[in-house]
């Protein structure tokens, strides 16, 4: 089943930039966590975070238990943070926001270390406070990391992953990989060039289209790497996920299961046929998630890079 959950921190007392840097620095050392202990996080499951001027939002789904208890574990340690980290998540913070940012190190290094002694809150019925006004916000939070917008130097680019002509069980096989190879594809282009997801889609298969296409939108350094480089790495994505599923075929049980279980999922069908005009049921989709099916999905797909245009951004809508 999908364990999900939301965790809470108060953040009110701290500086907005410097506590959403926070927020990239755990979900990040999560996921290290997650490796550390056997389980590949994009076969896991999925760890997001909103960070507001009062309150940080960090929640979860997880495909097994035993993650969902690694997660508990870990949010309720300290240290939970790596600073060896904070060079990387400064570099993602600025593609995410197209800026420059200045920082006072010290300062931040300090007040990082004090959010990670807080307490995050789950489930608690009466948790209620109320932010304060801009001005309060201002006084309490001293100016140690700021962002400049600088637009000029970032730019977005779209990646189009395409299984051509598929038949209709390789369909069914690509839709439910969707998620899996956008995840991927995050991480191999973080990994390489810092870059930062802004948009993804379904596969899609127009009626009048032989191929099925799913398009993903990131925001790069103009600087960081030609269309050329992003194209050469593009292979890395097929080969990571293959070995993902090759080392850990159990994750594949729980996120098969997980999908089957989940009632929020019932109308995933509906989704399937809109976009690539496929009529099937949950346990057909579900049936259709092994090792072999997959692997075929893999060794079959084509890549493709741009630089983002209107069309793509409607593709992701």
């Amino acid at each position: 089943m999908l364990h999900t959950g939301l965790y809470i921190l108060d953040i009110r007392a701290y500086n907005f930039d410097v506590a959403h840097l926070y927020e990239h620095l755990l979900i990040r050392a999560f996921q290290d966590t997650l490796s550390a202990q056997g389980y590949p996080p994009v076969l896991a499951g999925w760890i997001g975070g909103e960070t507001f001027r009062d309150a940080m939002f960090i929640d979860y789904g997880l495909y097994d238990e035993r993650a969902e208890k690694i997660l508990q574990d870990f949010i309720s340690s300290t240290p939970r943070i790596s600073l060896d980290d904070l060079p990387a998540e400064l570099a993602r913070i600025e593609v995410e926001e197209s800026a420059e940012i200045t920082i006072e190190l010290p300062a931040v290094q300090d007040m990082l270390a004090k959010i990670d002694t807080e307490i995050f809150t789950k489930d608690v019925p009466n948790i209620n406070f109320t932010p304060y006004t801009e001005f309060e916000v201002h006084h309490v939070q001293p100016d140690i990391l700021k962002l400049h917008k600088a637009k000029a130097k970032f730019r977005d680019v779209t990646i189009k992953i395409r299984l051509s002509n598929p038949t209709t069980d390789q369909l069914t096989t690509l839709l439910r990989m969707s998620p899996l190879i956008h995840d991927v594809t995050s991480q191999v282009l973080q990994r390489e060039y810092g870059s930062y997801e802004q948009a993804t889609s379904w596969a899609r298969r127009p009626r009048l289209s032989r191929d099925a296409t799913l398009t993903a939108i990131h925001s790069v350094r103009r600087k960081g790497a030609t269309l050329r480089d992003i194209k050469k790495v593009l292979p890395q994505i097929p080969e990571q996920l293959q070995d993902n599923l090759t080392r850990h075929k159990s994750a594949l049980d729980h996120y098969r299961e997980a999908f089957l279980s989940t009632p929020n999922w019932n109308s995933f069908p509906i989704d399937y046929h809109r976009y690539a005009g496929l009529v099937t049921t949950k346990q057909n989709i579900a049936a259709h998630l092994t090792y072999e099916n997959m692997l075929d999905i893999l060794n079959n797909l084509s890549f493709a890079v741009h630089e983002t245009n209107d069309e793509d951004w409607r593709a992701c809508a």
